[in-house]
């Protein structure tokens, strides 16, 4: 794990046009900005509903991503398969169903698995001495291990993997933003310890 090179993330919603183009968008800006582009994360997201396939991003995430200063033009949404799910080394839901339904598609996901605001209190219990590695990649290989071991072990862990974050499809601007609000902080500890700190 410690020789890991490259990493791969995929992010889940419903129609992979709302929070999960959010979430993929933000993390890989945030990370850039901190590690580099050069940090071997490789971020995309899918949705569990195969209806918007190939569509943009809702105008209204599209929106928010461009107040962070953040290009959306070139995401189209893309259907979560089992071999997305396979190839995956890390997969974060909006909400538990999306979790169910990627370990659903392959079991052997269950251990990389997690919704987006269960792996961050998760990284938050994490010591960043427990991560091997000095790229990012390397460090979020080792997390992912080590988050799912707090899981199993820590006392309230169970009640973390119902967080989620609410859809806003179909609701106004404003509840755009605080989904985008919401994904941003729990990405704020993973950013955090994938730097070093």
């Amino acid at each position: 794990m410690g020789q890991q090179s490259s990493i791969r993330v995929t992010v889940v919603c419903l129609g992979n046009i709302c929070r999960s183009p959010l979430a993929e968008y933000l993390l890989r800006h945030r990370l850039d900005e901190s590690l580099g582009s050069d940090h071997g994360i490789v971020i995309g997201s899918a949705g569990t509903y195969s209806g918007h396939q190939g569509e943009p991003m809702h105008k209204n995430s599209a929106h928010e991503l461009r107040g962070r200063g953040i290009d959306p033009d070139e995401f189209r949404a893309t259907h979560l398969t089992r071999s997305l799910v396979a190839e995956s080394d890390l997969v974060l839901g909006a909400e538990a169903e999306h979790v169910e339904h990627a370990v659903g598609l392959d079991a052997s996901a269950q251990s990389r698995s997690f919704t987006l605001r269960e792996f961050a209190q998760l990284t938050d219990l994490t010591d960043p001495t427990q991560l091997a590695g000095t790229s990012g990649a390397q460090r979020l290989h080792a997390l992912v291990s080590v988050a799912d071991a707090l899981r199993r072990s820590h006392q309230d862990a169970h009640q973390w993997a119902h967080l989620g974050v609410d859809d806003p499809y179909g609701m106004p601007q404003s509840a755009f933003r605080t989904c985008a609000d919401e994904i941003d902080q729990a990405f704020d500890p993973v950013v955090k310890i994938l730097g070093g700190r």
